[in-house]
């Protein structure tokens, strides 16, 4: 390790402005470059604080062999590809606060992190100043007795303005809103002193941006102890919080960037501390990681990973409560800022191309499961969300959607439903946790040939027929070969479709796929001795077929 840590600054906003001068006044730390996808701007960041390399876009900084860390400060939806773009290219990262905008982001990021083999920690400045740092240590000297209760709120309108709602905060695109840029300082607070909640309760107002304007949050924990909390981007408040126990209480002003607090005993004096910043307060967090790259560690145990997670999913609830919903890339377009450097689209072209032996025909993972069209319906039965809402939503969110209405606030009663957990319990997950980001893990950590051997295995099967849409261009040319990769699989002619869409394609399609047909088989007399379904349609004056289907290589199903 070098002598002074080397600091890269990804994205030169606001935030990296507070962070940088913090930086500057921790002597075993130096910052040696900047990025952003603007180099006039990282320019002027370098100029501002003395950095020798600029560079203008993020692949460049994520390579520079003279930076060893990293501190990632782009909009919230930009964390994830970002911090990922650092860490594969083997930098320890310092992901600003929130670590992403749910929790499916911050698993794939946390998982690359383990899997690189790179230092990684959400920075919550709030956790390393000294004056928390001191009621950390009261809480667990028992100066309060057993913390109780926990009321604290983070209100602000100081960087926007009310009047016009413009700006990041009110742009649901960046992550706007007041849950994930203040609301989560007093979820980790409660975090900090009570650990991950047991029961999630509660209320917002959806503003006409559709992004969180204020919102009152209740957590309960199983010992009985029960966070307060309260945070707004329209109003002003004082961030304060409170801890009340036992045998006293702890009193913060402005905790989220506190520099002093108050102890308060039954039968006792008050204790007031005040604690000056070194420099801005940014400096501490800076600190922790430089005392764990110099002690190896890959993460902090003050605000280790798993909690990072954690703190994601209990927002992740607290959004569906609301019926909230970030809009986020479905695919890596050519605007979106990852791709802005070449490196960033060879990555994208690289994992686009990596995809499994059946290709597009494989359904994989718990999300494709969720969004059965079964499960599709019914979800419009128990929930208020609009057919249009429903369909603007990428396919992560509408499993989201329906995992959080029909396994949590509604029991599984629906065959559709039980037939998910069947699978789910029959490939040894646990479905009494019912927790959806662990199912999502261990497909991540599966490969479809092991998925694919286990289903066989706990099915106890040898065969799966596996039925072909002639019509379908995806599917047509793979099982129209004969050859599906794996000798298990067999191929069968689907009938809806083929009933649904013979008229429009007509029957030579199908003699082109090498069955044989002809256009004057089914009328009349043969009509009649079809099955039911067929003569139902018949008189319901539904597409029909007009041929005789004998297929010379699959067999019909």
């Amino acid at each position: 390790m070098q002598e002074k840590i080397r600091w890269g600054i990804l994205g030169p906003g606001t935030i990296s402005q507070k962070f940088a001068t913090g930086l500057k006044a921790i002597p075993d730390a130096e910052i040696t470059a900047v990025g952003s996808r603007n180099l006039q701007r990282a320019n002027a960041f370098a100029d501002t604080f003395r950095i020798p390399h600029r560079h203008g876009n993020y692949a460049d900084l994520a390579h520079d062999p003279e930076v060893d860390v990293i501190y990632v400060a782009t909009p919230h939806p930009f964390h994830k590809e970002c911090a990922i773009l650092c860490l594969e290219a083997g930098k320890a990262v310092l992901c600003e606060k929130p670590l992403t905008v749910n929790a499916e982001q911050a698993a794939e990021m946390i998982a690359c992190a383990r899997q690189n083999n790179q230092f990684l920690m959400e920075a919550m400045w709030t956790r390393f100043l000294p004056v928390i740092v001191k009621v950390r240590e009261w809480l667990a000297e028992g100066a309060i007795g057993e913390p109780r209760t926990l009321t604290a709120d983070h209100a602000s309108r100081k960087v926007l303005s009310t009047e016009t709602r413009e700006g990041r905060l009110f742009n649901p695109e960046l992550g706007g809103g007041g849950l994930l840029d203040v609301g989560v300082y007093t979820i980790a607070l409660a975090y900090m002193i009570f650990g991950t909640p047991s029961k999630i309760t509660s209320l917002a107002h959806i503003g006409e941006t559709n992004v969180d304007e204020q919102a009152a949050i209740l957590l309960g924990y199983d010992a009985g102890q029960i966070a307060n909390l309260f945070c707004a981007i329209r109003t002003e408040t004082l961030k304060e919080a409170r801890i009340i126990g036992t045998k006293g209480s702890i009193h913060i002003p402005e905790f989220w960037q506190a520099t002093s607090a108050t102890l308060i005993r039954i039968g006792k004096e008050p204790v007031h501390i005040e604690i000056p910043f070194e420099s801005n307060g940014y400096e501490n967090q800076a600190i922790e990681v430089i005392r764990c790259l110099r002690e190896g560690k890959l993460e902090s145990d003050v605000m280790p990973l798993d909690e990072s997670l954690s703190i994601m999913k209990t927002m992740d609830t607290i959004r569906f409560q609301w019926g909230l919903r970030y809009p986020k890339f479905s695919v890596l377009t050519k605007d979106h800022p990852f791709l802005k450097s070449i490196d960033g689209c060879r990555e994208f072209i690289q994992k686009a191309l990596e995809v499994p032996p059946f290709g597009e025909l494989l359904l994989w993972g718990i999300d494709e499961l969720l969004t059965y069209h079964y499960l599709i319906a019914e979800v419009f039965r128990e929930s208020d969300v609009s057919y249009q809402q429903f369909w603007a939503m990428s396919k992560t969110e509408q499993a989201e959607l329906i995992w959080q209405t029909l396994f949590i606030e509604n029991s599984p009663l629906s065959e559709a439903c039980r037939g998910v957990v069947t699978t789910l319990d029959v490939l040894g997950l646990d479905v009494g946790s019912r927790n959806l980001q662990d199912y999502r893990a261990y497909f991540a950590d599966t490969t479809v040939e092991a998925f694919i051997d286990t289903v066989f295995e706990r099915a106890k099967v040898s065969k799966v027929v596996m039925t072909n849409d002639p019509f379908d261009s995806a599917e047509a040319p793979v099982w129209q070969s004969g050859d599906t990769g794996d000798t298990r699989f067999e191929a069968a002619l689907r009938m809806d479709v083929l009933i649904n869409t013979y008229e429009e394609v007509g029957y030579e399609h199908l003699r082109g796929l090498g069955y044989d047909v002809d256009s004057q088989s089914i009328n009349g007399e043969n009509l009649q001795r079809s099955p039911p379904i067929f003569r139902d349609m018949d008189s319901a004056d539904a597409p029909k077929i007009h041929g005789g289907l004998s297929p010379t290589r699959f067999p019909i199903s």
